[in-house]
């Protein structure tokens, strides 16, 4: 919720300010430098492009005008996000200049999509940018799910060969797991019915999140975000030396649960998860932390997943 807010001012300095555009006649402008936004899991986001009459129009994640894409656009960048659609739902309309080239839907991730997919969409998007507008050096910001999403189109460089990712900075991405996505899927028939005292707790202190959350989500794309699953599949990204930036959200605190895959949290995603830390469970088991060799571990900040 304060999230935008306490983000602007941290992004805003980070980044390197992009050159203007330039375009001859009536040509597309073209953008050598550029931020790329990606949304993330349950979202819904617009293409948009830089031009001015775009701020605004980027979707639930981005549009906020206090929020990370305003400050970004404040601060001279040349800022396009992602496209992103919700399962089969509508697309939000694109945003550019006028006649300049909108991405195809193959295009458009999936919000409830697979991780290595989804990181082959963007891919392919951050091709088209290359293509298409002139992009040749990027930076990527990315909310939730969409770091790992960013990960996995990283993975999978060779579809925008000739394009130079300078940095990722991701805001309560679930590098090691979602504790939620842990709960949802051991819920018994949609009910905390667990032998141990503490997960039992944390059962009971977010079960309405799980089944606001989850309710339209497949099995999937829950499973995706458990620990279990994303043990396994961080051993296989391979991202370089990329600058990574973690950022996580900590306003949540649940008494009785003494770890930080699961307090305090962003009501989502864990202190530790957020940040790309190991950490342990509930039995004690360690969750081991994912090799990023730019990892530049950010700050925590008091604020929710949304």
């Amino acid at each position: 919720m304060r999230l935008a807010l306490a983000l602007t001012l941290a992004l805003s300095i980070a980044l390197a300010v992009a050159p203007a555009a330039s375009a001859q006649g009536g040509a597309t402008p073209t953008y050598p430098d550029a931020v790329v936004l990606v949304s993330g899991y349950n979202s819904s986001s617009a293409f948009t492009g830089p031009d001015p009459a775009c701020a605004g129009k980027e979707g639930d994640t981005w549009s906020n005008p206090a929020g990370p894409a305003a400050a970004l656009r404040a601060a001279g960048m040349n800022v396009f996000t992602a496209p992103v659609r919700r399962g089969t739902d509508t697309p939000v309309p694109a945003c550019t200049s006028a006649g300049a080239p909108v991405p195809p839907a193959v295009d458009y991730i999936d919000s409830y999509g697979d991780l290595d997919d989804n990181g082959a969409v963007l891919a392919n998007f951050l091709a088209f940018l290359r293509a298409n507008y002139g992009v040749q050096r990027i930076q990527l910001v990315a909310h939730s799910n969409g770091g790992n999403w960013s990960r996995a189109a990283l993975t999978q460089n060779a579809a925008f060969a000739g394009l130079e990712v300078r940095s990722l900075t991701t805001l309560g991405t679930p590098y090691i797991g979602s504790f939620m996505a842990d709960l949802a899927v051991e819920l018994n028939d949609g009910k905390c019915d667990f032998s141990d005292r503490i997960e039992q707790a944390l059962c009971d202190a977010v079960i309405g999140i799980i089944r606001k959350v989850f309710a339209d989500s497949g099995p999937t794309t829950i499973k995706e975000l458990t620990h279990t699953y994303l043990e396994t599949w961080n051993d296989d990204q391979r991202i370089g030396s990329c600058p990574v930036t973690t950022v996580a959200g900590t306003y949540l605190k649940i008494p009785l649960v003494p770890f930080t895959y699961y307090s305090p949290s962003d009501g989502l995603v864990g202190e530790a998860s957020g940040l790309a830390h190991s950490a342990y469970d509930i039995s004690l088991d360690l969750i081991p932390a994912p090799y990023i060799p730019g990892l530049r571990s950010g700050v925590p900040f008091p604020v929710v997943h949304s």
